[in-house]
């Protein structure tokens, strides 16, 4: 199935890491509730907070501190 995650809309500096950031975030998530229980809800949600974090890693030059 195939959806759209909405994004938090941003004024990129430094686009660098935004990908490493976004499937670092989707990937923790996934692990954390687990695959098998992974509903296109959940999904969704997931997508949206890894859609966040590659959103914020844009706003700043160089590497992200968390």
């Amino acid at each position: 199935e195939i959806f759209h995650a909405e994004s938090e809309p941003v004024k990129p500096v430094d686009t660098t890491g935004a990908g490493d950031a976004f499937f670092g975030t989707f990937v923790g998530l996934i692990d954390q509730c687990g695959i098998d229980n992974a509903d296109v809800e959940k999904l969704r949600l997931i997508a949206l907070q890894a859609n966040k974090a590659g959103a914020q890693a844009t706003l700043h030059k160089g590497a992200v501190t968390l």
